[in-house]
């Protein structure tokens, strides 16, 4: 009786222990996919999305275009896509915050011009998960890699097409995507065991940036990053 009761209990164990493993499997899987990379219409158009998982963070850099003539850039975590988009035919800019609803499938999500309040719909449908030829050779030619001084310590910007990967001082590192057609970068900092957002807008030259960051999400005024391009000292 004892010796079957042991091995009831073991089959117990065994059994609800594995299928604890595969949940965190499971949701390890999921936390780290490529939530946005695809074509998705919507309300400006077509939106083409290519996206690099930073897994240490479990986050997400998004590059895309929308319309044939609008980039945008952005940061995606907890199902949300926090960014900037660029209208290169008007000129002007703004962010933007996209929310996916539960099936992935399709998105919610709000925008408004660079120092505008009011904010707009922009909702979206999923089409498919297909990286679009736009993205399969990314132009290098406008790059901003190179060694960098800024108010945080030195910068060793490393590009790979529009992703854009950084140490800084002996602080941390910097996940960030480039969009040449504003000479814009937006991403996340770490530094420790925190983490923050930034953006950087470049000179033409692209030998200076001046931007701001914050903590988390939350507000980043008067939080300013600058930086000059070593070389041009």
């Amino acid at each position: 009786m004892i010796v079957l009761l042991f091995n009831l209990k073991l089959k117990f164990v065994m059994k609800y222990n594995l299928k604890f493993v595969l949940i965190l499997l499971l949701s390890f899987t999921s936390a780290h996919s490529q939530q946005w990379q695809g074509h998705w219409s919507s309300s400006f158009g077509e939106i083409k999305v290519m996206e690099k998982v930073i897994s240490s963070q479990n986050a997400g850099l998004v590059f895309g275009n929308y319309a044939k003539l609008g980039t945008l850039i952005g940061v995606s975590f907890g199902g949300k896509l926090h960014g900037y988009f660029y209208d290169q035919k008007s000129k002007k800019g703004g962010e933007f915050t996209f929310t996916q609803r539960q099936t992935g499938h399709s998105f919610t999500g709000k925008w408004s011009y660079k120092g505008k309040v009011k904010k707009l719909d922009w909702n979206g449908n999923k089409i498919n998960n297909t990286l679009a030829n736009d993205f399969v050779n990314v132009d290098r030619f406008r790059s901003v890699e190179g060694q960098w001084d800024s108010n945080f310590g030195p910068l060793n910007f490393i590009q790979d097409g529009v992703f854009i990967e950084a140490s800084y001082s002996d602080k941390g590192r910097i996940h960030a995507v480039y969009n040449q057609a504003n000479n814009m970068i937006y991403g996340l900092f770490t530094n420790k065991e925190k983490f923050g957002l930034l953006y950087f807008n470049f000179n033409a030259e692209k030998n200076a940036f001046k931007g701001l960051w914050s903590w988390e999400t939350k507000n980043w005024s008067d939080q300013v990053w600058s930086g000059e391009l070593k070389r041009n000292k």
